[in-house]
């Protein structure tokens, strides 16, 4: 059975982007009937926000998780978790990041202390990030860094229509081959196979590898990484009893004949995969963190800085990462019965 005491917290993420509206908007759907779900934010910038967007949305502040219970169907809870600096629709404070980071451990905390069972993470400007202080590509790997145990972070963008992964995430194209290895694919591809299994209740996936050069590296036939690294990692996962496929050229294995055959596409590159599944399917699209000891959901979209503040910010994204949420806590309930 559902657990109706089961709590998802949204982390409010770049406080000068969409994330705040799509928020409101998601709980003025109220789409979340099996799990309510409270915010984890500065209480004072959805204040400001409901003015900018001119919303009447109830919000309240609480002090702890099981409050969100009592009181959702009337208001958005939310978990004050207050900024230094103030903000300015589509112009992202650097000033801001400590408190952004905040908040996502403030998520993770009351997910090691049972106070709620998965995250999501609504949009971040990534640049406001990078320097000395913040050494991970992205926030996948950054909450791989928060868990005790060690993790392989693993990003898996899914839709309803495909499912995919990517070996190499938030790098520069010319250093994918320099990070791309064996192992990683192993890994990556193991611990996915095994979270389908537990996610999505499929129990023998059949998945396909795409190769990293154009037609698989036939102009250098000799010394390509096709050959060099992706069939050796085939290889070892076949030898498990894995269903693994490829590698296949990915200038055909995303048309709609092919796709349909495959339960996960793994990619070598961000872009090899981004492209396509967004082309497929962009609002339907969630980004889902596998390796953890929690579920990770996001919305597959960026802060949409040129339109924050103008009222048209899309909760597709959002809504369905809350309606993916539920539905993956609902099967790991079922295996567990």
């Amino acid at each position: 059975m559902i657990n109706s005491n089961e709590l998802i917290s949204i982390i409010m993420g770049e406080p000068s982007g969409i994330g705040p509206e799509i928020i409101i908007k998601s709980w003025l759907k109220k789409i979340s009937s099996k799990r309510k779900f409270f915010v984890i934010g500065d209480y004072n910038f959805f204040i400001k926000w409901k003015k900018i967007l001119r919303s009447e949305i109830p919000i309240k502040k609480i002090e702890s998780p099981r409050e969100a219970h009592k009181i959702f169907n009337e208001y958005l809870p939310i978990i004050d978790v207050p900024f230094l600096h103030d903000f300015k629709p589509g112009i992202p404070n650097i000033k801001n990041k400590e408190s952004i980071l905040n908040s996502i451990k403030k998520g993770v905390e009351y997910i090691n202390n049972n106070k709620s069972v998965s995250i999501i993470t609504c949009p971040i400007q990534k640049d406001i990030f990078y320097g000395d202080t913040f050494k991970y590509p992205g926030l996948t790997e950054y909450l791989g860094s928060l868990v005790k145990d060690n993790s392989t972070p693993t990003m898996m963008l899914y839709s309803s229509k495909i499912k995919i992964i990517i070996i190499t995430t938030h790098i520069l194209l010319k250093d994918v081959n320099k990070h791309l290895n064996t192992n990683e694919i192993f890994n990556k591809v193991k611990i996915t196979i095994e979270y389908l299994k537990k996610y999505f209740c499929i129990e023998k996936p059949n998945v396909a590898i795409a190769g990293l050069n154009p037609h698989l590296g036939e102009i250098e036939k000799e010394n390509n990484e096709e050959k060099k690294i992706i069939i050796p990692a085939i290889n070892q996962l076949r030898g498990e009893g894995y269903n693994v496929n490829g590698p296949y050229s990915s200038d055909s294995l995303f048309y709609k004949e092919n796709r349909k055959k495959f339960d996960l596409i793994v990619c070598m590159y961000h872009d090899q995969g981004l492209i396509p599944i967004k082309t497929i399917d962009f609002w339907k699209t969630v980004n889902i963190t596998l390796g953890l000891p929690f579920l990770r959901v996001s919305p597959d979209h960026g802060p949409a800085l040129d339109i924050a503040g103008k009222g048209i910010g899309n909760p597709s994204s959002l809504l369905q990462a809350i309606e993916v949420t539920n539905s993956i806590l609902d099967n790991k309930q079922k295996i567990y019965e």
